[in-house]
């Protein structure tokens, strides 16, 4: 194994203590760039108005979706065999690279190809907004596969740094493009591209710095065995996508720029309560690859404390939902009642992503897929009875139910994968709420200076 493979990646001392600091860590630096977020959404709505808001949302879906039909799962694999050690930093980011350069060249010449069509989609914005989007396919991608890859290194610091500077340029880069220099959908796109692009920058340093990475021409073998891993996760990643955005391309053919800047705003808001799984996500992933067992106990414990999170969070954001959007954003009012259509879906959703990194981590990502699939036929049906009732209403209550059944299916297979049985995975034990109280004085003591646990 490369030198490089041990950089950074030290079992430590104290596993248990490790993995609690590690989890506080990127709890509160997801928690961070939720605010963060929020508030570039906020601005960008203010800045953009429905009809702006429903163009930038458009173009952001179809470099979303050419991403991932053409990258064939890549960052995926990329992620599973540096989380299981079986790639070297090194190797993996040559091959990451590698991809990025021909996927990316793919992508860019079908969303060519696409934008000539006479398609009602593409009058939703303009084609600059358009070829916008195609540029930024390559650096988003990098950008979100790096940092990722930090987790699974055990530089849970750095993640929460890079993740934290990524939210505060978007923010800027939000006033700066869109407000101060008028750019309008175009310029809210450009902030995107130089956000990823710096974030790109920094995140090749750290893994230079503090995991030893060189520059090194990849073997066809590493090759072939992320792409294998990686088109095995496809079709569920595909549907994930397709799933999560179909609402807003079905609102792209049939309904006006600002209905869809409603729901897409509406949309935005209600995916940010995702942090939340996605920092137990960044922590749980690398120990459950790194793990032949798979850790099933420690996962239905995340799955168990993201319920109880999530649900309190997203009380206290239906109660506020209204009076906030009175007085920040009143032009979008009609987006509160889809949000709050969202939310039971976006709490259901959030405990069970919880059992992708299982299934991913142990080398079974068909059933990701399968689940993803299974939603987004639901969605489909769905959308085509209940839209033309109630439109952008509608749309929400066709993705509630999608996220419903994925997550019914993901939590009967691990069932019968772990083992575990439903109340040993969802019944809230005292011992999650011992575990909890634990990462809050682990995350207080490092803030103030006194954490002297083993890493």
């Amino acid at each position: 194994m490369n030198q490089d493979t041990r950089a950074g990646q030290a079992p430590p001392a104290n596993p248990q203590a490790a993995g609690i600091r590690d989890t506080a860590i990127s709890f509160a630096s997801e928690l961070g760039r939720m605010a963060l977020l929020l508030v570039a959404q906020v601005l960008l709505a203010r800045f953009l108005e429905p009809a702006g808001r429903g163009s930038y949302a458009v173009c952001n879906v179809f470099g979303a979706v050419l991403t991932v039909i053409c990258f064939l799962g890549t960052d995926v694999g990329f992620l599973y065999f540096i989380g299981s050690r079986k790639f070297s930093i090194s190797e993996g980011v040559a091959s990451t690279f590698l991809f990025a350069l021909v996927c990316s060249a793919a992508a860019i010449g079908l969303g060519l190809l696409l934008v000539r069509m006479p398609w009602e989609f593409f009058s939703k914005a303009s084609p600059t907004a358009f070829y916008l989007a195609l540029a930024s396919v390559p650096i988003v991608f990098l950008d979100v596969t790096l940092v990722r890859c930090l987790p699974q290194l055990r530089q849970f610091t750095w993640y929460g740094l890079l993740t934290a500077l990524e939210a505060v340029l978007y923010t800027v880069n939000v006033v700066v493009f869109v407000r101060v220099l008028d750019g309008g959908v175009n310029g809210a796109l450009i902030g995107v591209m130089v956000t990823s692009g710096l974030v790109l920058l920094a995140a090749l340093g750290v893994l230079r710095w503090k995991c030893g990475l060189t520059w090194i021409w990849p073997s066809w073998g590493r090759l072939k065995e992320i792409l294998h891993y990686g088109v095995r996760y496809y079709f569920g990643k595909i549907s994930n996508l397709v799933n999560f955005q179909v609402g807003t391309l079905l609102l792209a053919a049939l309904a006006p720029e600002a209905e869809i800047g409603l729901f897409s705003l509406a949309l935005a808001m209600a995916v940010r309560i995702e942090v939340v799984p996605g920092a137990l996500t960044t922590v749980l992933f690398s120990r459950v690859a790194a793990d032949a067992a798979g850790r099933a106990e420690l996962v239905a414990q995340c799955v168990r404390i993201t319920l109880v999170v999530v649900g309190l969070l997203l009380a206290v954001g239906a109660l506020a939902a209204y009076p906030f959007f009175a007085l920040a954003l009143p032009q979008y009012m009609p987006a509160v009642a889809v949000l709050w259509l969202l939310m039971p879906g976006e709490w259901i959703r959030s405990a069970a992503k919880l059992f992708v990194p299982y299934f991913n981590g142990t080398n079974r990502p068909g059933i990701a897929s399968a689940a993803v699939a299974l939603g987004l036929a639901t969605n489909v049906i769905l959308l085509l009875v209940l839209m033309p009732l109630w439109r952008i209403s509608g749309v929400a209550l066709s993705v509630t139910a999608s996220y419903v059944v994925s997550s019914v299916f993901l939590a009967v297979a691990f069932r019968r994968v772990s083992g575990l049985g439903y109340w040993q995975t969802w019944c809230f034990k005292r011992a999650d709420w011992n575990v909890s109280v634990e990462a809050v004085r682990s995350l207080w003591r490092r803030c103030l200076g006194g954490s002297r646990e083993p890493s």
